[in-house]
């Protein structure tokens, strides 16, 4: 079941976090290869050159107007293995996402094969897929209590 989260929880925050962070690292990261170092500075730059418009603007074009943040859940029983995927729907793709544990699962409880989860479909080829959604498997290292497994993806509409 596909829904958006109506309200921010601590995966929505971290996985919108990790994106700032990435499509700000890539731009810091080109500068410094490209520009001398302390050749940028308040004299080189005009008066009214950046603005929160542009700024905007710039974010805009890099990962579309549309951004949806898409859920999904699943039971894992004591001793099973889950896998849940938390699809993007048609035209949009997966820019980031995260995995976690649901509510009334303790921490801990589930063990989770790829910390954060990943993306959808894996990168297994020469030639990496679009990802089109984040998935997170674990087992419920559990005796006794059901645990829930939950995927978030970070859809874009391209």
């Amino acid at each position: 079941m596909k829904l958006p989260r109506p309200k921010l929880t601590y995966a929505n925050v971290v996985s919108t976090l990790c994106l700032v962070l990435v499509v700000g690292g890539s731009s810091a990261y080109a500068a410094s290869e490209m520009l001398p170092e302390n050749s940028v500075g308040p004299d080189q730059i005009r008066a009214g050159a950046v603005t929160q418009a542009k700024l905007a603007g710039a974010v805009e074009n890099r990962l579309g107007t549309d951004v949806t943040v898409y859920v999904d859940r699943e039971r894992v029983q004591p001793g099973v293995f889950g896998s849940v995927l938390a699809k993007c729907e048609g035209g949009e793709v997966a820019v980031g996402g995260s995995a976690g544990v649901g509510y009334g699962t303790s921490i801990g409880q589930l063990e989770f094969f790829t910390a954060g989860g990943s993306p959808w479909p894996k990168n297994d080829s020469e030639n990496p897929p679009t990802p089109l959604g984040w998935q997170a498997q674990a087992r419920n290292t559990s005796r006794e209590n059901t645990g829930v497994i939950e995927v978030y993806a970070i859809c874009a509409r391209r």
